[in-house]
């Protein structure tokens, strides 16, 4: 039996973090240059501004994980929703005559 896409999102087969945005060349082109010049920005700092900025680290990634699972919650609701909408045939998609 073929396993539903809930069957493999529960399984933990499907993680959108892991999938979107691999195939951007231009997101890929940031990525790559942040591995080159944070490094060499990190070697001039002063030992006490590395743990701070490494904190700033920490929690803008945070925000960032927070942010990226409330965009995935919010574009799967709009999607139910339009789906929904489509289903229900409220808002048909060939004009009425006005009179």
């Amino acid at each position: 039996m073929d396993k539903t896409i809930l069957h493999h999102l529960f399984d933990g087969e499907i993680n959108p973090s892991e999938i979107i945005g691999t195939s951007n060349a231009e997101l890929q082109e940031i990525f790559a240059k942040l591995e080159v010049e944070k490094p060499a920005l990190l070697e001039k700092l002063p030992q006490s501004t590395l743990a701070e900025l490494e904190r700033i680290d920490e929690l803008t990634e945070n925000a960032h994980g927070i942010y990226s699972r409330e965009c995935f919650v919010y574009g799967f609701k709009l999607g139910a929703m339009l789906l929904l909408e489509v289903l229900t045939g409220k808002n048909d998609l060939v004009h009425k005559k006005s009179n």
